[in-house]
């Protein structure tokens, strides 16, 4: 087992500069075959705009109606 010495705590640096805001875009949304799992891919498409594409599966078939 080992443990790490600590001092006491430093004063808080000063607040870094705002970033740039970012783009994004919904891609395409696509229905997957059923059982697989839910996907999600993020590309960058030019500096600070990004893609975000989905793959949802399709549900189980319900239950037939009553006749």
């Amino acid at each position: 087992m080992w443990a790490t010495k600590c001092g006491t705590t430093g004063p808080q640096g000063e607040i870094g500069p705002t970033g740039p805001a970012i783009t994004l875009a919904l891609g395409t949304v696509t229905t997957g075959a059923p059982g697989t799992d839910a996907a999600a891919t993020l590309t960058e498409t030019a500096d600070n705009t990004y893609t975000l594409n989905l793959t949802i599966p399709q549900g189980p078939t319900g239950p037939a109606a009553a006749t």
